[in-house]
Protein backbone atom coordinates (compact mmCIF):
# COMPACT_ATOMS: atom_id res chain seq x y z
CA UNK A 1 0.00 0.00 0.00
CA UNK A 2 1.27 3.20 -1.29
CA UNK A 3 0.89 6.10 1.39
CA UNK A 4 2.79 8.86 -0.74
CA UNK A 5 5.92 9.57 -2.56
CA UNK A 6 7.75 9.61 0.82
CA UNK A 7 5.89 6.98 2.67
CA UNK A 8 5.44 3.48 1.80
CA UNK A 9 3.24 0.91 4.24
CA UNK A 10 3.53 -2.84 4.06
CA UNK A 11 1.58 -5.12 6.15
CA UNK A 12 3.04 -8.53 6.37
CA UNK A 13 2.78 -11.30 8.35
CA UNK A 14 6.01 -11.55 11.12
CA UNK A 15 8.01 -14.94 11.41
CA UNK A 16 8.47 -14.00 15.10
CA UNK A 17 4.82 -15.36 15.10
CA UNK A 18 4.60 -17.94 17.87
CA UNK A 19 2.38 -20.98 17.35
CA UNK A 20 0.34 -19.48 20.15
CA UNK A 21 0.22 -16.45 18.31
CA UNK A 22 -1.10 -17.94 15.16
CA UNK A 23 -3.73 -20.14 17.62
CA UNK A 24 -5.19 -17.37 18.75
CA UNK A 25 -5.21 -15.60 15.79
CA UNK A 26 -7.11 -18.08 14.60
CA UNK A 27 -9.20 -18.48 17.71
CA UNK A 28 -10.87 -14.81 16.95
CA UNK A 29 -12.06 -16.38 13.46
CA UNK A 30 -14.25 -18.73 14.98
CA UNK A 31 -13.99 -21.31 12.86
CA UNK A 32 -15.50 -25.06 12.96
CA UNK A 33 -12.38 -27.93 14.24
CA UNK A 34 -11.40 -29.03 10.63
CA UNK A 35 -11.59 -24.95 9.49
CA UNK A 36 -9.22 -24.12 12.63
CA UNK A 37 -6.73 -26.73 12.07
CA UNK A 38 -6.45 -26.02 8.38
CA UNK A 39 -6.15 -22.45 9.03
CA UNK A 40 -3.31 -23.04 11.86
CA UNK A 41 -1.40 -25.33 9.85
CA UNK A 42 -1.66 -23.04 6.70
CA UNK A 43 -0.44 -19.72 8.58
CA UNK A 44 2.28 -22.33 10.63
CA UNK A 45 3.76 -22.73 6.47
CA UNK A 46 3.50 -19.56 5.84
CA UNK A 47 4.93 -17.52 8.66
CA UNK A 48 8.56 -19.60 7.03
CA UNK A 49 8.47 -17.47 4.24
CA UNK A 50 7.53 -14.32 6.20
CA UNK A 51 10.42 -11.77 7.49
CA UNK A 52 11.41 -11.30 10.27
CA UNK A 53 11.73 -7.57 11.91
CA UNK A 54 15.86 -7.29 11.37
CA UNK A 55 15.65 -8.91 7.93
CA UNK A 56 12.88 -5.86 7.10
CA UNK A 57 15.37 -3.14 9.10
CA UNK A 58 18.52 -4.20 6.55
CA UNK A 59 16.44 -4.64 3.79
CA UNK A 60 15.30 -1.10 4.04
CA UNK A 61 18.78 0.70 5.12
CA UNK A 62 19.67 -0.65 1.48
CA UNK A 63 16.73 0.84 -0.09
CA UNK A 64 15.93 4.56 -1.51
CA UNK A 65 13.68 4.73 1.56
CA UNK A 66 16.47 4.48 4.20
CA UNK A 67 14.16 4.59 7.38
CA UNK A 68 11.54 2.34 8.63
CA UNK A 69 9.26 1.95 11.77
CA UNK A 70 7.99 -1.83 12.31
CA UNK A 71 5.03 -1.94 14.41
CA UNK A 72 3.86 -5.97 15.52
CA UNK A 73 0.84 -7.50 16.51
CA UNK A 74 -0.64 -10.63 16.82
CA UNK A 75 1.00 -12.63 13.97
CA UNK A 76 1.65 -9.44 11.97
CA UNK A 77 3.25 -6.51 11.05
CA UNK A 78 3.39 -2.90 9.37
CA UNK A 79 6.55 -1.39 8.04
CA UNK A 80 6.42 2.35 7.36
CA UNK A 81 9.04 3.24 4.93
CA UNK A 82 10.12 6.64 4.51
CA UNK A 83 12.81 8.77 2.61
Amino acid sequence: MVIGSETTVIQDMTRDASFADIAHEVKGIELGRFDSFATRLALAVLRRRAYPQDQFTSIVAGSAFRNCSIQTGGIGMEVRLRK
